[in-house]
């Protein structure tokens, strides 16, 4: 069995734990073996969505019922906002959060209730000084009281604040919804909570609830207390656990904004993927052919080497590509496309190094040929010139040998040694020809020489050359002299 069907059974298997199986065919369609999978499934409240992750990066997004790709990049992003959704429990927490604030809006409601009737707020408005006095006058048990210091304005105080209750109260279950968006909406409910809390924390120390029994009640400076509402039951705890709901909330959904980009990059990934699947094959062709011609240049070009300079560096890198052309082919074999085409850089890169290998040396030897014939035409003139036949006979068995060495199969190793023989023998022939010059210079009837000692061999010049001219000037311009009547 092979390690890909082994990878989809496993797949498989883990997935039918959780009671979710996606079919492999899209998989098998879509897929190579080379590429490591992943596979999980969205939660939505319909349908069967699968994220499928290739080499770590999620890829596709498929509906397992109809075995297709979702492509269309609002229906990825919605599909993926809605496992975001479920997976923060939003419909739950939602709930939960309504649920804790009609706890707290019924717990108040009664003694609220009952103090409205007391003070007159129930039937009439406390908006200032004159509004709250009529209010109160409304009820025989309020207008015994309406010249305490400071009672009318608790009155006010606790109005205005169990309307502002309400009103935030009423925001807040409209809001609800709207906390779909996350971020700045589920902000905004929190700021709603934060607000109740504190009007109902400022409700519970208003006078209106308390007795003179209490401390901050004591003193000319303390809390006027006048003990007149039953107590109000301002249930904070509820609130504070909304809240802390919230937070949680609005945490989960901060992926929420992170969800556009992430389908954008599905979409082109699947896109990119499902393109790559539908032209493999003719790349698979090119490669194909790549690799047939980068063989080809490769063999044609060390062949061309191999049959006049013996080379190890060429022979190794035409032994590596091959072993590179065959990983590219066990690739192909197993189905593993991408690793195969992955392999054209290296096929390509040794390919192209044989080649020049084998250029560089061929031009090498190419060059020593031309040295070698340029210096056999110095000995040619070297004998022209009347050059020593000892020296002449060493200079042409020097060449002869070098010749020889030239025509047959050579080590690479051996083209800098030979190069450096042939230096030496042009050096020779050139010594040979400027010391048939100087000889023929002091022959009976020639002007007085003296002996001067050039690169190692002691010539004879004209006395009056040594004291007037460098000596190397005379006798390079000699020999141009007589090259030039030579070609004439």
């Amino acid at each position: 069995m092979g390690e890909r069907s082994t990878l989809m059974i496993f797949l498989l298997l883990m997935l039918s734990l959780h009671a979710v199986v996606l079919s492999d065919e899209f998989v098998k369609k879509y897929t190579e073996a080379d590429q490591q999978l992943a596979i999980s499934k969205l939660n939505t409240e319909g349908g069967d969505y699968f994220i499928i992750r290739l080499d770590g990066q999620e890829t596709f997004l498929v509906d397992n019922v109809t075995g297709k790709q979702v492509d269309e990049l609002g229906g990825i992003e919605r599909l993926l906002r809605e496992d975001v959704y479920i997976r923060a429990g939003f419909a739950n927490k939602t709930a939960l959060m309504r649920e804790k604030v009609a706890d707290f809006n019924s717990t108040r409601a009664p003694e609220e209730a009952k103090c409205r009737q007391y003070t007159g707020t129930g039937t009439h408005q406390c908006k200032d000084r004159e509004s709250c006095i009529v209010a109160c006058f409304a009820v025989p048990v309020c207008t015994a009281l309406i010249n305490a210091d400071g009672f009318w304005q608790s009155i006010y105080s606790w109005s205005e604040n169990t309307y502002e209750i309400d009103r935030l109260s009423g925001e807040f279950e409209s809001g609800i919804n709207g906390m779909e968006m996350g971020g700045s909406a589920i902000e905004s409910q929190i700021a709603r909570l934060d607000s109740i809390v504190s009007i109902a924390r400022e409700n519970q120390e208003n006078g209106l609830f308390k007795g003179q029994q209490n401390p901050e009640c004591v003193g000319p400076e303390g809390v006027h207390c006048y003990d007149f509402c039953p107590v109000v039951d301002y249930s904070i705890s509820s609130l504070l656990s909304a809240r802390s709901t919230l937070v949680v909330l609005k945490t989960q959904l901060s992926a929420l904004g992170l969800q556009g980009e992430r389908a954008k990059k599905i979409a082109e990934r699947g896109a990119a993927q499902i393109e790559y699947i539908n032209g493999r094959g003719a790349m698979l062709a090119r490669h194909r052919l790549f690799v047939v011609e980068a063989q080809f240049n490769a063999t044609r070009a060390f062949e061309g080497l191999n049959r006049t300079i013996q080379d190890g560096q060429a022979w190794d890198t035409l032994s590596e590509l091959m072993d590179a052309i065959n990983i590219s082919e066990q690739y192909e074999k197993a189905g593993r496309f991408r690793l195969e085409f992955a392999t054209a850089g290296n096929i390509g890169r040794l390919s192209e190094e044989v080649a020049e290998r084998a250029e560089t040396l061929l031009a090498q030897k190419k060059k020593l040929e031309s040295d070698l014939e340029a210096a056999k035409g110095k000995i040619g003139k070297a004998a022209g010139v009347g050059a020593n036949a000892s020296v002449l006979r060493g200079l042409n068995f020097t060449h002869t040998r070098l010749e020889q060495k030239l025509s047959e199969r050579l080590q690479s190793s051996k083209l800098g040694e030979i190069s450096s023989q042939i230096s030496q023998l042009d050096k020779e022939a050139n010594d040979a020809i400027l010391g048939a010059i100087l000889a023929n210079q002091s022959s009976p009837g020639a002007v007085p020489t003296t002996s001067v000692n050039i690169t190692g061999t002691e010539v004879k010049v004209p006395k009056e050359v040594k004291c007037t001219l460098p000596f190397a000037i005379f006798a390079f311009a000699l020999i141009g002299a007589f090259f030039a009547r030579r070609e004439c």
